[in-house]
């Protein structure tokens, strides 16, 4: 496959993507944005991250137009707030969660209405499982604490966009994925070693995408797509060019059509000059 088509759309993954170490967009990724919007390309955030829980960064950027957040669920016209798409969890596959992660000593994120929660024990203890320092603060200034977090996914059940789970071994995660992945009823997937990601069946950041693309009346060939994990996968699978990130998993690596710098190489910048911009 190459690039020969004009792109006309450039979907972005945050986290190890289009973000530095400091989870911001750096001048240099901002600077090639801009000329590929200069030259009439949508310039879009398809990502994991819940809508509150976007950097300043991105809301501030006003050439970004649109994003697709808690992977493929809720996608947001970013100029306006306009909500696009909202494809929420069945309430039968919310109870499944339910059953499974009741039985257990997870770390629960709950993700709806674009914002995102967990129980206020793990927030006050949230040492205890093993994360990353940086993973611990984004979790502490991202994520509204509540008293029972299994009896608010309950309560919400109708309304639930995503559900990730943080494991502090990985017999552990394997063990929850597969259970979920039998029920049918939900899509899991990953964005890093210690959790799982829950969603609607069929919902992924590439539905997002697809739909988006109906929408712009883009197909698929003049897409590129920038990411570094799994869960980026269908994503890079859905565009018609794959970009990897220098710092990408072995996995993303080999989906991809052209391997870039890392993320802290301003990897997305390096890619637009070469394969959007041919500059």
């Amino acid at each position: 496959m190459t690039a020969s088509p004009k792109i006309k759309l450039i979907a972005l993954d945050l986290d190890g993507t289009a973000l530095d170490g400091r989870s911001r967009l750096a001048d240099e990724t901002k600077e090639a944005l801009s000329k590929a919007v200069e030259a009439g390309v949508h310039v879009v955030i398809d990502t994991g991250r819940p809508f509150c829980a976007l950097p300043q960064d991105i809301l501030d950027f006003k050439d970004i137009e649109y994003v697709i957040v808690s992977n493929g669920a809720r996608i947001v016209h970013l100029p306006s707030g306009q909500l696009i798409r909202n494809s929420c969890l069945s309430p039968e596959a919310v109870d499944a969660i339910y059953d499974t992660v009741s039985k257990e000593d997870f770390l629960v994120e709950v993700f709806t209405d674009g914002k995102a929660y967990m129980d206020q024990k793990f927030r006050v203890n949230i040492e205890r499982y093993g994360l990353s320092t940086g993973r611990n603060e984004y979790l502490m200034a991202t994520r509204a604490g509540v008293p029972d977090i299994l009896e608010f996914l309950k309560k919400n059940r109708e309304k639930i966009e995503s559900v990730l789970i943080d494991f502090n071994n990985d017999e552990a995660k394997e063990r929850t994925w597969k259970s979920l992945e039998a029920t049918g009823l939900c899509t899991v997937t990953t964005s890093m070693r210690s959790n799982i990601e829950i969603g609607a069946l069929h919902t992924s950041k590439a539905s997002g995408l697809e739909t988006l693309g109906e929408i712009l009346g883009i197909s698929k060939k003049h897409m590129m797509a920038c990411g570094d994990s799994p869960n980026d996968l269908e994503m890079l699978r859905a565009a018609g060019f794959a970009v990897a990130m220098g710092n990408s998993t072995p996995d993303v690596i080999e989906a991809a059509d052209f391997v870039t710098k890392t993320n802290l190489e301003h990897g997305v910048a390096h890619a637009i000059y070469k394969y959007v911009l041919n500059i």
